[in-house]
């Protein structure tokens, strides 16, 4: 019986060489899934601190046009915002990473707070610390406010280590 030449070259994969492709890619996709999460991660606290933007500019317009902060002393977060001039209803940038984000006038911080939508950033703050004297010219980026578990180092932008 004489073989038809052009049915020897149609040869298929063997089933060990499927199986060794499909072990290269799970092992290719361990390695990438957690560097795409962390990615995910490091993108929302960019999100978060683009958002923080609108209060850290409304405290220093308010500390150019007034001189100081001191009429902001004993209000609550929401009575804050309402005279910096910031919409009390701002809760960030509306992506459902961001819950708060507030300037707390005693500790001269600009403080973040995330939702439940990431696991690894639910409960915990990103903290703008005011400069030296309360000098709202200058900020410093910190994770944590001292009363939530810190945001951990490898999701923090260098500018916050």
């Amino acid at each position: 019986m004489k073989r038809n030449s052009s049915y020897a070259s149609a040869r298929g994969f063997t089933l060990v060489e499927i199986l060794i492709v499909i072990a290269i890619l799970g092992l290719l996709s361990s390695i990438a899934l957690p560097s795409y999460q962390n990615f995910v991660i490091r993108a929302r606290l960019a999100e978060a601190i683009a958002s923080s933007k609108v209060v850290r500019l409304a405290v220093i317009e308010y500390q150019i046009e007034h001189g100081n902060l001191s009429r902001l002393d004993g209000l609550s977060w929401t009575e804050g915002l309402a005279e910096l001039g910031v919409n009390s209803n701002f809760f960030g940038d509306n992506s459902g990473t961001v819950k708060n984000i507030w300037w707390n006038n005693r500790t001269r911080q600009v403080r973040i707070s995330f939702s439940d939508s990431i696991p690894e950033l639910a409960e915990k703050r990103l903290v703008f610390q005011a400069g030296d004297g309360g000098n709202v010219f200058q900020w410093r980026c910190m994770p944590s406010d001292g009363n939530a578990v810190p945001i951990p180092a490898k999701y923090l932008p260098t500018s916050c280590h």
